[in-house]
């Protein structure tokens, strides 16, 4: 499963190099199809981002944290997203 999840995520970093600190992460899914039971639900769009802030010197907290997915259902599709501040 690691594996095969590797082959299809694309994952971008910004780093702040003079303190060598992520300051953004995005996790980005490009296909799903090979996850079991894809006859009942199939994942369409899985996205995430977390952005970094420094809450003091040299101390890197996150600052806000998204979530956005959607998928099908029997019903049709269907969409949750996730945000935290």
């Amino acid at each position: 499963m690691q594996r095969l999840m590797n082959k299809v995520s694309r994952v971008t970093i910004w780093v702040e190099p003079n303190q060598k600190q992520i300051v953004k992460y995005t996790f980005e899914n490009v296909s799903l199809d090979f996850l079991p039971a894809s006859w009942l639900v199939r994942v369409t769009e899985l996205r995430a981002n977390m952005t970094m802030t420094e809450a003091f010197p040299s101390v890197w907290l996150p600052k806000r944290i998204d979530v956005i997915g959607s998928f099908v259902l029997a019903p049709g599709p269907f969409s949750m997203s996730y945000d935290i501040q």
